[in-house]
């Protein structure tokens, strides 16, 4: 009996030695991750530049905003940095109030799995998201490597955004609603984040911030009034290339949808595309929005390939 014990000690000494060798391995490949801070620009800079993996934008004054922000995190395999999460927290908005956050920006440099450096991205912002209060995180992405690590972490799919294009050769079409059109004004910022909130569930509104840089940068802003009162509006931007225009945003207030107004409006966005020089008119919406889908098609606009996902994860504290 002692024999047998002391021949497997001898076996099992070795087996213990080589899973302490692969445990230690593992350990070295572990991913470990911080909150972001400023001073990380440079290798964020140099990770965003260099990575397998990247999503969202990766313009300089973005990056020093999110690193300055509170809630993004940076991830380290071996010292060195691995991944990057940018994540940037909205204001407020509906009643009651929920507050939504966006992952920005998305990196892995490839060292370890995604979902692992995603993983530990997520678990190192958590305590920050919770000190804000975020209801719930968001990303629009496109198939792939981001959104299989998403989904690896809690996240699911809950839509996706459809993008229409419309051809500005095509003959121009009218519409006759009961609002009446006019240019918008700055003094319409009020009325424009009103019926922002009104037209929009939460996660749809983004913040006053966001509105108000559409509406202040959009070269074409619409006001549509009915009873001598707003009641929706319409932001459309020439394309920075000279081929098609963006309508960024068009919202009718409730009480007003069903009467042809957001029609009227988007008529107008394509008159103001052709006649800006803009070879047609692009816009997205949410796959699950089938009335916009069904006015967008009657106007001839063509659904592109490739929608991207809507990728959420709820937040229960």
């Amino acid at each position: 009996m002692k024999a047998a014990v002391f021949g497997l000690g001898n076996a099992g000494t070795h087996g213990i030695l080589g899973a302490m060798s692969v445990l230690r391995s593992w350990r070295d490949r572990t991913t470990e991750a911080r909150l972001a801070i400023a001073a990380d620009r440079p290798g964020v800079s140099e990770l965003l530049a260099s990575a397998r993996r990247r999503h969202g934008i990766t313009a300089l004054e973005e990056q020093v905003a999110l690193l300055n922000g509170g809630t993004s995190a940076v991830a380290f395999a071996d010292d060195e940095m691995s991944g990057f999460l940018g994540i940037s927290v909205r204001q407020p908005a509906g009643s009651p109030a929920e507050t939504w956050t966006d992952i920005v920006i998305a990196a892995s440099s490839g060292r370890g799995a995604p979902a692992e450096t995603i993983g530990a991205l997520l678990s190192a912002t958590m305590p920050a998201l919770r000190a804000r209060g975020a209801t719930g995180l968001m990303s629009l992405v496109a198939s792939g490597w981001l959104k299989s690590a998403l989904g690896e972490n809690g996240f699911a799919e809950t839509d996706r955004v459809v993008s229409y294009a419309r051809d500005g050769r095509q003959v121009a079409p009218t519409a006759v609603g009961p609002a009446t059109l006019r240019t918008a004004r700055p003094g319409d910022t009020d009325a424009v984040l009103a019926l922002n909130a009104d037209a929009f569930e939460p996660m749809w509104q983004y913040d006053e911030a966001t509105t108000l840089t559409w509406f202040i940068t959009s070269e074409h802003s619409v006001i549509a009034e009915s009873a001598g009162r707003p009641v929706g509006f319409a932001l459309t931007s020439t394309a920075a290339d000279g081929r098609h225009a963006q309508l960024i945003r068009v919202a009718v207030h409730p009480d007003a949808q069903g009467r042809g107004i957001g029609r009227q409006l988007v008529v107008d966005a394509i008159r103001f595309a052709s006649d800006s020089g803009a070879t047609g008119l692009s816009l997205n919406t949410q796959a699950s929005n089938a009335i916009a889908r069904r006015l967008y098609g009657s106007l001839g606009f063509r659904v592109l390939p490739n929608p991207l996902s809507v990728m959420v994860r709820r937040l229960f504290w």
